[in-house]
């Protein structure tokens, strides 16, 4: 019988990288609080029609028309919600993330080689614990695939000498990248770090080949209807988010010990690595100081990351990939990962079961509670469970505050979360709003809505609800 390729089991050994990821997706993730408003501002797009809108979620965001530049995967996202119900959101998520753990292990093999399929396997693991724990069912999840795409374009195209015509889709798909998520500017820093060559690798043509790659790169970001709100966004996030500058928000923050460690360790084995082109360094050194900066880069710093590990490591057998022990234990590997990933899918779960399945997430039973009330009016919630609420009461009551930091002004960040409870107390009595939705363990506007003497109407193991004193 003949023996199977080293081939077979290297994609085994993905695929059961792949399943894990998604198993985290299915057993173990909940839906991501940025979802629901995104849910909802779909549902206005659509009504209004394509372009800035006046948002109508939150009593306390501007009343200015605002540029949802996400527009395209949110009216995707809503879409799925609509015709194939909410499930259809773990699905496409545990599809991103397989479709992510391919695009990582397709990258290695370009880098190292296919006579290094044992280090493309290591790197591939690197790289999925980089980008798994960022990857949700949100627009930035399928800018993270597109960029994924590009990503592995680019590589393939250094492997070929510059010479492969596939490489100029790198500007259609950043096109596209561009109405999903902001990280779509990603793709022209990566092509840009390329015009950057070492004496030895100077050759007109392929210089000037990849400066047009680069101006057509540029161009692609541009082709959005919204542009001018889009670049206003983008450089609010930059200069202007109190918000993001108080590392207020966990996943712009910057990296943990661990993964600092990890990405000092990374680093260090690329410069041990002998033949890495000038280009492929600045790459690698340029998305780590953006994930230095922002944690939220770790997914776009794998698709570099892992293909350098895997090439500056010694290289290991790739027979053992060979063996048919190895292809067998592999397959029932995969086969015990896609049986669990199949039993543990909500079915037929309710979504206000599945969310809070494993720990307390969302306020389900509590906003039950208010939706059965016949008052409407404004909601007091904390930062998270904005979107969630915004979208589970609908017309019915207007939002405190929801996750868009954009939506709200300097002076509404300094008297809430950066302010004392005299500040938020002082707002809240300000906001007439009528009813309040707050977590049980810890709030940050448990003090002020005591202070006012609201009273407390209903309590589970999640949230409390007080009404505001007649």
């Amino acid at each position: 019988m003949r023996s199977p390729s080293p081939a077979s089991g290297f994609w085994l050994f993905v695929a059961c990288v792949a399943a894990v990821c998604a198993s985290k997706t299915v057993l173990s993730d909940t839906l991501d609080p940025d979802l629901f408003w995104h849910l909802r501002v779909a549902e206005q797009l659509r009504a209004d029609g394509i372009g800035p809108i006046v948002d109508k979620l939150s009593f306390t965001s501007i009343k200015q028309p605002w540029t949802p530049y996400s527009w395209l995967a949110e009216l995707f996202m809503e879409f799925c919600w609509r015709t194939l119900g909410w499930q259809s959101a773990v699905a496409v998520e545990a599809i991103m993330v397989v479709a992510t753990i391919i695009l990582i292990a397709l990258c290695c093999l370009e880098l190292a080689g296919r006579d290094r399929r044992m280090n493309c396997a290591v790197g591939t693991v690197v790289g999925a614990l980089f980008a798994t724990p960022y990857l949700a069912f949100r627009p930035v999840t399928f800018a993270i695939v597109l960029l994924g795409l590009i990503a592995w374009l680019l590589l393939r195209d250094l492997r070929l000498q510059e010479r492969s015509r596939a490489v100029w889709l790198v500007v259609p798909l950043t096109a596209l990248c561009t109405n999903i998520h902001l990280a779509a500017v990603v793709a022209p820093v990566w092509v840009a770090c390329l015009l950057v060559r070492a004496p030895g690798e100077r050759e007109r043509r392929a210089w000037v080949r990849c400066a047009m790659l680069f101006v057509a790169t540029g161009l692609a970001t541009l082709a959005t209807p919204m542009l001018p709100g889009v670049v206003r966004t983008g450089w609010h996030y930059l200069t202007s988010d109190v918000m993001v500058r108080s590392g207020g928000i966990e996943e712009v923050q910057p990296l943990g010990p661990v993964m600092l460690a990890a990405t000092v360790a990374v680093v260090f084995v690329m410069l041990l690595r002998r033949g890495i082109r000038a280009g492929e360094a600045l790459w690698t050194l340029l998305t780590a100081l953006m994930m230095l900066r922002m944690s939220r880069f770790a997914p776009m710093f794998a698709f570099i990351a892992a293909p350098q590990v895997a090439a500056a490591l010694p290289r290991m057998p790739d027979a053992v990939f060979a063996r048919r022990p190895v292809v067998a234990m592999l397959a029932i590997a995969l086969l015990v990962s896609m049986i669990r990933i199949v039993a543990g899918f909500p079915w037929t779960t309710s979504m206000n079961q599945w969310v809070n399945r494993r720990f307390p997430v969302y306020p389900t039973a509590a906003a039950e509670y208010v939706d059965a009330s016949p008052r409407t009016g404004r909601l007091i919630n904390e930062f998270n469970w904005g979107g969630y609420l915004a979208w589970r009461l609908e017309d019915k009551y207007q939002v405190f505050v929801d996750g868009r930091t954009q939506l709200y002004d300097e002076k509404f960040w300094r008297a809430t979360y950066l302010g004392t409870d005299a500040d938020i107390a002082m707002v809240i009595k300000q906001s007439n709003a009528d009813v309040a939705i707050i977590p049980r363990r810890k709030s940050r506007f448990r003090a002020a809505i005591e202070s006012l003497g609201w009273r407390s109407v209903h309590k589970d193991d999640v949230a409390e609800v007080f009404e505001k004193p007649t």
